[in-house]
């Protein structure tokens, strides 16, 4: 069986790809000196959580967030029903963004 990968793997020589990198950040982070965007706080800053259902594709028959808005520092809770009566559409799960081709 011939090997196929030979026509989509690009030549070595052909940039970065099968190449060491010299990369300038790894010390600072592997040694704890670098910062994450967790490590930031500033004044009046905000978190926001999402909770999903831990049951894909259920049907979700109400949500109390009573106990999370009695919480004094708690701004807002906003549930899917809020969302859909904003006009926001659904919250994609693609970690690598890609263009639009519409």
């Amino acid at each position: 069986m011939p090997d196929d990968r030979a026509d989509i793997l690009p030549p070595l020589e052909s940039g970065p790809i099968g190449r060491w990198v010299r990369r300038k950040e790894d010390q600072r982070l592997l040694t704890g000196n670098g910062r994450f965007s967790d490590d930031f706080t500033l004044p009046g800053q905000a978190y926001a959580v999402m909770v999903r259902s831990p049951h894909p594709h259920a049907r979700i028959a109400r949500i109390d967030s009573s106990v999370a808005m009695a919480m004094s520092s708690m701004l807002a809770v906003f549930t899917g029903a809020d969302c859909a009566a904003d006009g926001l559409g659904p919250v994609g799960h693609d970690p690598v963004r890609r263009p639009d081709t519409t």
